[in-house]
């Protein structure tokens, strides 16, 4: 499953679960998402952190995780106030009641299908390009 590009402006906030890689691809946590981004991953069963400041274009929003979602979708819904989603929810080749039920899912954690985690990242793709930055 893909996530979303960390390069999205605003997409990424303290806590958010990313995929990035050194040297093979790890698990962190995003720590301060201003300026440089500063992650973490687990080493080994320790459970000991190294610390890495990675460029947010190198981060990916890690969309398997409840956490994750929920921070793409609050994304998304501060980015329909702003102006996102021109055209409307039809642009997106999603009805306007499966995205609203699909950004609700997201936003309480409640289990998805990987049909829905998918059309959360279309949605957020598309209203990334719409978004006046």
């Amino acid at each position: 499953m893909r996530g979303l590009t960390g390069a999205i402006p605003g997409l990424l906030r303290r806590g958010s679960p990313v995929r990035f890689m050194i040297g093979e691809q790890v698990e962190g946590l995003v720590i301060d998402p201003d300026g440089a981004f500063v992650c973490w991953h687990e080493m080994g069963q320790s459970g000991a952190c190294a610390v890495h400041r990675v460029p947010a274009e190198d981060l990916s929003l890690d969309l398997t995780d409840d956490t994750g979602r929920a921070h793409a979708a609050w994304w998304l819904v501060g980015a329909w106030e702003r102006g996102g989603l021109v055209g409307g929810a039809e642009a997106t080749g999603i009805d306007v009641a499966t995205m609203q039920a699909v950004i609700t899912r997201s936003i309480s954690s409640l289990p998805m299908m990987s049909e829905e985690v998918e059309m959360l990242r279309r949605i957020v793709l598309h209203a990334a390009a719409q978004v006046p930055q």
